[in-house]
């Protein structure tokens, strides 16, 4: 199971956004992480009465084919077009011990584990940076509107005398203070977006550096 070599193109126009490819990596990665976990366990215990030798080839075909799925994904997050398919070779008229031998000494096999592997924690790393960002700057940007809905049925204001901001801008009414936190959320907002797209960037670079260690 040889993978291409990743061969660099100039980018154009990303055919996924970088907001989904960062959101879509955390379930991405559970998922890789449970299959790779259960297959591999399951195939070193029916090792002994050799039913794990199917069953660790059929691991690694699938990793095999999880990388590619993941290399598209990253070209595609990155603008860059798919390199032309390799041409197929003639696995399927070997035997299972040529087979899964080729595939046991081939290193793409491993990087192949590893990249699905840490698929899990990059993932959870960009889905919780993300959606702390986004949450944020959407708790900020809403505050006028907190705070009105809750002084005028409540009768609670977020931003009474022992607040921090109070401290900093004795001058400045409530309301005033809801819509600086309204820019601030704005601006923060931006900071996101180019934060996702970052993210979104490291994240299918280092998918494809991975590529170029096992081609």
């Amino acid at each position: 199971m040889q993978m291409r070599p990743f061969a660099p193109s100039a980018p154009g126009k990303p055919a996924i956004a970088p907001a989904a490819y960062v959101l879509l990596s955390f379930p991405l990665g559970i998922l890789y992480f449970v299959f790779i976990v259960a297959g591999l366990t399951l195939s070193a215990g029916l090792l002994p009465i050799f039913v794990g030798l199917p069953i660790l080839l059929v691991v690694l075909t699938i990793a095999f084919g999880i990388a590619g799925f993941e290399r598209s994904l990253a070209r595609s997050v990155l603008g860059l077009a798919d390199p032309e398919p390799a041409a197929a070779g003639t696995v399927s008229e070997a035997g299972l011990f040529r087979r899964l031998g080729r595939a046991v000494t081939d290193p793409a096999s491993y990087m192949n584990i590893l990249m699905c592997f840490l698929k899990l924690p990059i993932g959870i790393f960009n889905f919780v940076v993300s959606v702390t960002f986004v949450c944020v700057s959407v708790g900020l940007i809403a505050a006028p509107a907190v705070y009105v809905v809750l002084e005028r049925t409540l009768g609670i204001d977020i931003f009474d005398r022992s607040s921090w901001l109070v401290v900093f801008l004795p001058d400045v009414t409530s309301l005033q203070l809801s819509f600086v936190c309204t820019a601030v959320g704005f601006v923060l907002l931006f900071v996101s977006i180019a934060l996702i797209r970052g993210l979104a960037s490291w994240t299918a670079n280092f998918t494809l550096s991975i590529a170029r260690e096992a081609g």
